[in-house]
Order: C-alpha cells, then sequence, then structure tokens
C-alpha cells in the first residue's frame, strides 16, 4: 500500500502558480523552497484597507451624480456629462486625501463613454475645441490623461491654443522637479518639468506634456499657468511648425497622477553630418546627451538604429529604460533566477551584417521614475558595455506573445533588494560600437517594446524574479 501512494504522488500533476498582490507594483507566488515575484514598472495594485487589490480603472455611470467615476486605484476621478464642466481627480494614495479640479474651455458637447480593450478606457468629447479636434479624458493605473486629439491638418496654419481653468489646493505648496516654488501671483512656465503639488511624499504631479504625431514623432509641448480674473488656467500651446509637418492625427497630452509614475521609455540622440560618415557615427555613438526623452508613451523604439543617407549622413540611436521597484525581496533572500519580459509591438532587422540582436546592460540613470536627455549615456557604458544576459536576436521577436530574457549570473548581481533594480537595452551595433557605413539608405535595426503606459497590464515590462528563502535559524531549548 505505500508503494502505491509513491507512485500516487509521482504522477500528481503540478500545481498552477498562483499569483497574489504583495505591494503597489508587484504580484508574489509560492514555488517550491522560496517565491517567485513579478515586479512591473508601475503601480498595479492599490491598497483597500489591510491588503492590496489589482487596480480597475474601468469607467462606469453615476446615475445619481450624472457623471462618470471610478474608486478602484489609489484615486477616485468623477467625469462630467459634458466638455466644459468639471473634471474631479482625488489622491487616496498613503491617505493623502488632496483633490485638483479642472475645467476645459471647451464647447458644451456630450462626452461618450468608451471602454476598449484596444485603444483604452475614455471618455470621448467629439469637437471640444472646434470641428474635427476632440478631448479624450484617460482613467489609467497612475492617474488621469488628458487628451486633445487634432484629426486633420488645419486649413489656417497657426499656433493652436487649449486651456483648462483650475482649482487648485489652496494651502498646498506647488513647486517643479527644480526645486522652484511658484508663489501663485504670477504665471509659471512648466514646459519639460514635472510640476508637484502638496506635501511631501503624498504629492500630486501634473508630468511632462508631450505632443506626438501618427509617425512617432514626439516632443515636449508648451504648457503653463496663468491668471485672469482671479482665476488659474492651464494653457498648452502646439506651434505651427509641427502642425505643418506632422502626420495626422496629432495628440498631445498633460497627465495628471497620484505619484511621480514610471521611468521606462528610451532616450534617442540624432545626427546629421552631410561630408563624413564616421564623423556623424561617432556623435551619436558617444553623445553624452540625447535629442528627446520620451517615457510617458504606451510603447518605446528600444532599442532602435536608424539609417538615412539618401541626400545626407544622419543617424539616430535609441536606449530603453526599465527601472523596477525590487525591494519587496527579503533580505535573507537568495536570487536564484531572475527574466526580463518584454512584449515587442513592432521590430526590423534591415542593416545588413551581424548584427541581429541587442542584449540587457545596468543602467545609471539619476532617476527611476523619469528620464532626461542626460540620460543617453547611463545606458551602460559608451564602449564595450557589460550585458546582463545572451543576446536576443531582433528577426526573430513573437509580437504576440512576451519575450523572456533571462538574466545571467552578471545580470543576477545587478538585482537589488533594498530600491530600484534598472535594466536597459542596447542594439546590436550599438553594443559593438559597429560604423553602419555602406549599408542600405533609409533602413533601421529595432525593437518597440511596450511600456507601462499602455492601456492595462497585459503588455507591460515586468521583471520576474525566484528566490530561495533561508531557514529559520536559531538556538532550540528544552526544558523538562
Amino acid at each position: 500500500m505505500r508503494k502505491l501512494i509513491c507512485l500516487l504522488l509521482l504522477v500528481a500533476p503540478a500545481v498552477a502558480q498562483v499569483y497574489t498582490p504583495a505591494n503597489y507594483n508587484a504580484d508574489v507566488a509560492e514555488v517550491a523552497g522560496g517565491k517567485r515575484y513579478r515586479f512591473h514598472a508601475s503601480h498595479i495594485n492599490y491598497r483597500d484597507g489591510a491588503s492590496f487589490k489589482r487596480i480597475n480603472t474601468w469607467l462606469s455611470w453615476d446615475g445619481v451624480l450624472s457623471r462618470w467615476g471610478q474608486n478602484r486605484a489609489s484615486y477616485n476621478c468623477s467625469l462630467p456629462r459634458y466638455a466644459d464642466d468639471w473634471i474631479d481627480f482625488t489622491s487616496a494614495y498613503l491617505d493623502a486625501n488632496i483633490s485638483i479640479k479642472a475645467r476645459p474651455v471647451a464647447a458644451h458637447v456630450q462626452g461618450i463613454l468608451h471602454n476598449g480593450e484596444a485603444d483604452g478606457n475614455y471618455v470621448l468629447y467629439p469637437d471640444a475645441f472646434g470641428t474635427g479636434i476632440d478631448l479624450r479624458i484617460y482613467a489609467e493605473e497612475d492617474g488621469l490623461k488628458k487628451v486633445v486629439v487634432i484629426n486633420k491638418k488645419p486649413s489656417k496654419i497657426v499656433d493652436m491654443t487649449f486651456d483648462f481653468e483650475l482649482d487648485l489646493p489652496s494651502l498646498k505648496t506647488i513647486h517643479d522637479n527644480l526645486g522652484n516654488i511658484w508663489d501663485r501671483t504670477s504665471g509659471l512656465d512648466f514646459t519639460d518639468r514635472t510640476l508637484m503639488i502638496g506635501d511631501a511624499g503624498k504629492e500630486l504631479y501634473f508630468r511632462e506634456a508631450l505632443l506626438w504625431d501618427s509617425a512617432g514623432k514626439t516632443q515636449p509641448v508648451k504648457i503653463e499657468f496663468y491668471r485672469k480674473l482671479l482665476k488659474v488656467y492651464l494653457r498648452k500651446t502646439v506651434p505651427a511648425a509641427f502642425l505643418e509637418n506632422a502626420t495626422y492625427p496629432v495628440y498631445t497630452d498633460h497627465p495628471t497622477s497620484y505619484y511621480s509614475g514610471a521611468g521606462d521609455g528610451y532616450v534617442e540622440f540624432s545626427s546629421t553630418d552631410v561630408y563624413d560618415w564616421d564623423t556623424v557615427w561617432d556623435a551619436t555613438h558617444d553623445a553624452a546627451t540625447g535629442t528627446s526623452a520620451p517615457y510617458t508613451g504606451a510603447y518605446a523604439y528600444a532599442p532602435e538604429l536608424i539609417n538615412d543617407w539618401a541626400t545626407t549622413f544622419t543617424l539616430s540611436l535609441a536606449r530603453a529604460f526599465y527601472p523596477f521597484d525590487t525591494s519587496a525581496i527579503p533580505d535573507g533572500a537568495t536570487i536564484t533566477a531572475a527574466t526580463l519580459n518584454l512584449y515587442c509591438k513592432e521590430k526590423r532587422f534591415g542593416l545588413t551584417g551581424t548584427y541581429d540582436y541587442f542584449n540587457v546592460v545596468q543602467t545609471t540613470q539619476a532617476s527611476s521614475t523619469a528620464l532626461s536627455y542626460a540620460d543617453f549615456d547611463q545606458c551602460g557604458a559608451i564602449h564595450s558595455p557589460t550585458v546582463g544576459a545572451s543576446n536576443v536576436t531582433v528577426s526573430t521577436l513573437s509580437t504576440t506573445a512576451y519575450t523572456s530574457i533571462s538574466l545571467n549570473l552578471t545580470g543576477l548581481g545587478w538585482i537589488s533588494k533594498t530600491g530600484y533594480t534598472k535594466l536597459g537595452l542596447r542594439i546590436g551595433r550599438d553594443l559593438a560600437d559597429a560604423d553602419p557605413v555602406g549599408v542600405d539608405d533609409n533602413d533601421s535595426d529595432k525593437a518597440r517594446f511596450y511600456c507601462s503606459e499602455q492601456t492595462g497590464t497585459d503588455k507591460d515590462p515586468y521583471l520576474e524574479i525566484t528566490v530561495s528563502e533561508a531557514p529559520a535559524t536559531g538556538q532550540v531549548i528544552i526544558i523538562n
């Protein structure tokens, strides 16, 4: 009978791993001899009393208030039926209980709820800012994103402005990420900066406002506060120069969030030299600062190399950054394995040669929640960077499932138990410092991955770490 029992144990099916929320950005599952964590770049859970639960920001209609809203995140929001009414945003993160209200200077048009898996969870106000110019308000994991959509090229190209009246907390300090405090008596330009409102650790944030077109061209958009008749307004200005050469629709946003956000994204450098190809490669590869640093988009060109020398020698090089807060790992745990998991949206290997790959490096960017131009040379060493995995082939990447990249012993050594683990990606020619001179015109090597800003969490980057936990130690005292 004892032998039969042993046989039954051997053929019993494996128990599926069950992940449960561990903290704001991680889930955990029990495995043989330890635990397995899945760390996301941004918050995926919220605290509900003594426990954590999965964030769910799907908006629903409140018939009593005649508004849309949600309350299953670290913030609550209430969106109006008509575009020219107040938008309410209240942080519940760490019991902050601080609110901001904004009212678009817009037409009295009725909103339409859109809860779509493909293109997001938002209320659409068609023609809110004039014919063909819509307002979309997205409820996302970390806050609200208010997006103006210019659907077609204007008949007259001029600078376009979009205004929102604000109701800000009267007794809270307002300052930017450079330490400048706004005295509320004048205007404030915070283009390409983050604005913080409230007490340290419990602030609300106006994150950097961006402007982008349907071809992927991105740049910061001018954003400022101004005062008029004792009221405060937020104004965004879309320049005529961008509108003239854009691929439509054109989009501009300004996210309002309850925490500083996730710093996953990429930093890119573009350079041109009409005479000397070696010069343009060196200027790009060895640059100390980039020319753009998008980190609030749904996906990133990370890594990427674009070669265009049909008329002039032009090169663009992108490097990716993926910081994860891994401080939930117990100090006494031993890290036994880790994988970086990325979901590819688009791939191309068009430059001839033997560099159809990318690899993982350790990054040293100044902030874990934002990227800047100065981070371009902080994605591993400029020359001969140490890699944390085996090379990953670009041309064989799946665009319908995650790619799981196993970290080697070096990569495992980069994992922090007390703070952020900072990983990045570099394309093959960038890693090898291999000049693409003489290859085909107008082509590229690239892998375009989803970031934490992507709607939902089914394509988010995440770092999966398996740990074994040390057994309890100490003396055993027997008392007769």
